[in-house]
């Protein structure tokens, strides 16, 4: 009853109305519990386990913070990386308005049928992929960064949590089973019911605010752009407070605006470590350059400064490190933090730029890529307010859209915006269909939000990704496409400018080919036959099976676009 509302209103805003019940709230405790720190950019569906499966329901494997579910793109990555972090996630959640012992105890089992490899578990295709991901993470043990893989459980349901006490006497032997596999540097069992879903919902739909104690600061005198701004030193714990989500995970989204994400156990990082549990840990202040946060607004209380909406802009390296020593005694150790509040976007790029001056990125390139970002996001803005059919957002800014009952599903993240380009005009779908970080390369080498692009195709791309999801959540095109769903994007625009080449390059002829395409997609009958004309020349290439491990092979997408131009030079000429 309690979450009848907040569960109608996620599975409206993603497309969701049509699944049953219970799936409805596997979905919706999977984004509350995790999947809205992690999944940004990729298809939470991808991590359901469906059902058939026994004792749980999804799970996912982050390889440094990276949500991982194939193996092939696991290896791919790990091959990429001096060292890794591991964790583990799997959930189980129950509609009922009742916490079941048994039902509890039997995903615990299932927990360890899945370790212990047991085939009445691992036979299953979802599970068999997962276990050989398994598999290839402790292979590479010698990889793993510091501790061993954390193992992170979620248990959900729709009811009234039982007490700490009893869950600890229900279950608490078996938890210790599976830290005494010694695979795991911790074991966290999360019993989450009605109450705590809901409050993990709320938190999802509204900005980030914490509460730290900084007492000791000085405020910076008034400068133009910034409303306010302080400069002092924190306790370490009063950093944990800020990077620490409310499951306990460190919380991804506040670093989205960082150049760099957390680079490992590198000698920085280390020495970084070192200092923070060694003899002379009261240098930490002086060793360490400390964290810069921008904030949207503050309020002071005493001592204590409210923070709402904030980015770490710099310091990741330093945050991160704090969260890997969560367990430590932190209070005596302290933190250099700037805290600058503004609501003025290039104020806010320039502090991120000149903060991150001594990492490896061009200060050219992130110029540059901010100034597309914003030519990006006012053509979205434009195709909406020129057609309300073409409404989408995009999201140059995280959390920009917070509070704003915007369908999610009209979103665009930069991590989809870089995959469905690289599907239409990049002739790289199969690249796109592997993990989102497979894109970050062409990203660095300016073949994706190059500042030569129009913005036009941008939008087409994003468009064309939104209305074949569309047309996938109504049924009008086969979910057994969906696992080549960006290969069908290339083959749409293929067959919908025949022989013509994609432009991205020349505002007129840009301009004329991004309006023809537009004007297909939002011919839905039109647009539906060209997406499953695009998908029978995939399966026929296919060979009848299409799958993701296929869908990401280049010889999927050879043979389908030779396909493609046999069947494009078999239709009529025409002109768009």
């Amino acid at each position: 009853m309690l979450l009848n509302g907040p569960i109608k209103s996620y599975c409206s805003a993603n497309g969701l109305e049509s699944l049953p019940a219970h799936q409805k709230f596997e979905h919706f405790s999977v984004h509350v519990t995790h999947g809205n720190e992690y999944f940004e950019g990729v298809d939470q569906s991808d991590f359901m386990a469906g059902d058939g499966t026994v004792g749980i329901d999804s799970a996912a494997v982050l390889i440094n913070s990276i949500p991982f579910i194939d193996p092939e793109d696991a290896e791919e990555y790990i091959r990429s990386q001096r060292q890794i972090n591991v964790t583990f996630i799997f959930l189980q959640a129950k509609t009922s308005s009742s916490f079941s012992r048994d039902t509890a105890l039997g995903f615990i089992d299932s927990i360890k049928g899945f370790i212990e490899g047991r085939k009445s578990i691992t036979s299953d295709p979802f599970w068999s992929k997962l276990r050989a991901l398994f598999d290839s993470v402790f292979e590479n043990s010698a990889k793993f960064a510091g501790p061993l893989p954390e193992l992170r459980l979620f248990f959900a349901f729709d009811g009234k949590k039982p007490e700490q006490a009893v869950i600890t006497e229900s279950m608490g032997s078996h938890v210790s089973d599976l830290e005494e596999k010694n695979l795991f540097s911790e074991v966290d069992l999360q019993i989450v019911g009605s109450v705590e879903l809901l409050g993990l919902y709320r938190a999802t739909l509204n900005s980030v605010q914490k509460t730290i104690n900084f007492q000791r600061r000085v405020p910076i005198p008034s400068i133009s752009g910034i409303d306010q701004s302080f400069i002092g030193v924190v306790a370490a714990s009063e950093i944990l407070k800020l990077v620490t989500s409310d499951t306990g995970t460190l919380r991804k989204s506040i670093f989205f605006d960082n150049v760099r994400d957390f680079q490992q156990w590198n000698s920085v990082n280390r020495e970084i470590r070192d200092t923070l549990h060694g003899d002379q840990a009261d240098l930490f202040p002086v060793l360490n350059n400390g964290v810069t946060v921008v904030a949207k607004s503050a309020q002071v209380v005493g001592d204590d400064v409210i923070l709402d909406n904030y980015q770490v802009v710099n310091g990741c390296q330093t945050c991160s490190v704090i969260f890997d020593s969560r367990d430590q005694d932190l209070e005596g150790v302290l933190v250099p933090l700037r805290i600058i509040v503004t609501n003025n976007g290039t104020t806010s790029v320039m502090i991120t730029r000149a903060t991150n001056s001594q990492t490896e990125v061009s200060r050219q390139d992130l110029l540059a890529s901010t100034e597309f970002q914003k030519r990006l996001e006012s053509v979205y803005e434009s195709y909406s307010e020129t057609d309300s059919r073409l409404r989408l957002y995009y999201e140059r800014r995280s959390g920009q859209f917070l509070n704003e009952g915007i369908e999610q599903t009209r979103i665009i993240s930069k991590t989809t915006q870089m995959r469905c380009f690289a599907a239409t005009y990049l002739e790289l779908p199969h690249i796109s269909s592997r993990y989102p970080g497979a894109l970050i390369e062409y990203s660095d080498k300016q073949e994706i939000f190059n500042e030569d692009h129009e913005v036009q195709p941008y939008f087409v791309a994003a468009f064309c990704w939104y209305k074949l999801d569309v047309w996938f959540r109504s049924g009008r095109i086969s979910l057994d496409l969906k696992p080549a769903r960006f290969l069908m994007m290339n083959l749409f625009m293929k067959l919908a400018i025949g022989n013509e080449s994609v432009q991205v390059v020349g505002k007129r002829n840009v301009e004329k080919q991004a309006k023809n395409i537009l004007n297909i997609l939002l011919e839905d009958d039109k647009a539906v036959e060209i997406f499953n004309r695009a998908g029978a020349i995939i399966e026929q290439a296919a060979e009848g099976n299409v799958t993701r491990d296929k869908a990401k092979r280049e010889k999927l997408v050879v043979d389908s676009l030779n396909l493609c131009r046999d069947t494009i030079s078999s239709l009529p000429e025409r002109t768009l």
